[in-house]
């Protein structure tokens, strides 16, 4: 095999192992983070204005895609969502790479995933900014 399959494929595990600790803890590590933090349950965005901020759910919707709930993910939050879309993605990847001895996969689904959660961030704040009430003061 040559060094340079070997090495791709090395680098291929390690990302398909972090995908998979992200899909498999990664909303229960921001839970406990925020728990450790001493920050409220409540978005003090929320609590401010009484609406929803745009990260609002965020780790909820990660999970829930985690899970392969994708529907209820997307309908939390866009694009809590997509990060595990795309958490998905790089794992399919990482075991692409890994087995094909290559890191093109990754390389792709990274340019993907970036193009596709730039899109959703911009669809999500302007879906966010329609809906907020009239004359909220935001600043």
């Amino acid at each position: 095999m040559p060094a340079s399959s070997l090495a791709a494929r090395r680098a291929a595990a390690i990302v398909l192992v972090l995908a998979a600790l992200a899909l498999a803890g990664g909303a229960a590590a921001m839970d406990g983070l925020r728990a450790w933090s001493g920050e409220p349950e409540v978005c003090p965005f929320r609590a401010r204005h009484g609406v929803d901020c745009l990260g609002c759910g965020g780790t909820r919707a990660f999970r829930d895609v985690a899970r392969g709930r994708l529907a209820t993910g997307v309908h939390r939050n866009p694009l809590g969502a997509m990060s595990a879309v795309l958490a998905w993605g790089v794992a399919v990847a990482g075991l692409v790479g890994l087995v094909r001895g290559r890191l093109t996969p990754i390389v792709w689904t990274a340019v993907a995933g970036t193009l596709i959660l730039t899109v959703t961030f911009v669809w999500h704040a302007v879906r966010w900014w329609r809906a907020l009430p009239p004359g909220i003061d935001l600043w």
